[in-house]
C-alpha cells in the first residue's frame, strides 16, 4: 500500500507470507553492542526486519530505475551518433552536388527599358 509521501506500507503479515519469517524475528533488531557506543552502520537503532526489507527492496527498485535510465541514456547517445552520421553524409552530397553545378554566368547590366508615354504606346507602329 502507498502512503502519503510517496513511500510504501507493507504488511508484516504479508513479508511473512512471501519471505516465510517468523514472528520472533520481526521483533527489533537489537542495539548496536560496540565500545564506543556509535552504530557501525549494518543496522538502524530499532529498525525492524521489516523496515530492513523494505528498504533493501526500494534499494533495489531504485537500482533497477538508475540501471534502466543508464540503458536510455545509452539508446540516445546511439541516436545522436546516427544522426550526426546522417548530417555529415547530407552535407557532403550537398558539397558534390555543388561541385557540379556549372559556375554562375557573369550578369552584365542592361539599360531600362525606354518608357513610353501612353499617347505613343497607343499610335506607335510595332512589326507584327
Amino acid at each position: 500500500m502507498r502512503k502519503d509521501d510517496g513511500g510504501y506500507a507493507i504488511d508484516p503479515a504479508e513479508l511473512g507470507r512471501v519471505y516465510e519469517l517468523d514472528a520472533a524475528r520481526l521483533e527489533r533488531t537489537p542495539e548496536p553492542d560496540n565500545d564506543d557506543g556509535h552504530d557501525d552502520g549494518h543496522a538502524e537503532r530499532g529498525e525492524t526486519l521489516a523496515e530492513r526489507i523494505e528498504r533493501e527492496s526500494e534499494i533495489r527498485i531504485l537500482t533497477a530505475q538508475i540501471e534502466a535510465l543508464r540503458e536510455l541514456i545509452a539508446g540516445e547517445k546511439a541516436r545522436r551518433e546516427v544522426a550526426e552520421a546522417d548530417r555529415d553524409r547530407w552535407a557532403q552530397q550537398a558539397e558534390r552536388v555543388a561541385g557540379l553545378l556549372p559556375p554562375p554566368s557573369p550578369v552584365t547590366p542592361s539599360a531600362p527599358p525606354v518608357r513610353q508615354g501612353f499617347l505613343a504606346s497607343l499610335f506607335s507602329r510595332r512589326a507584327a
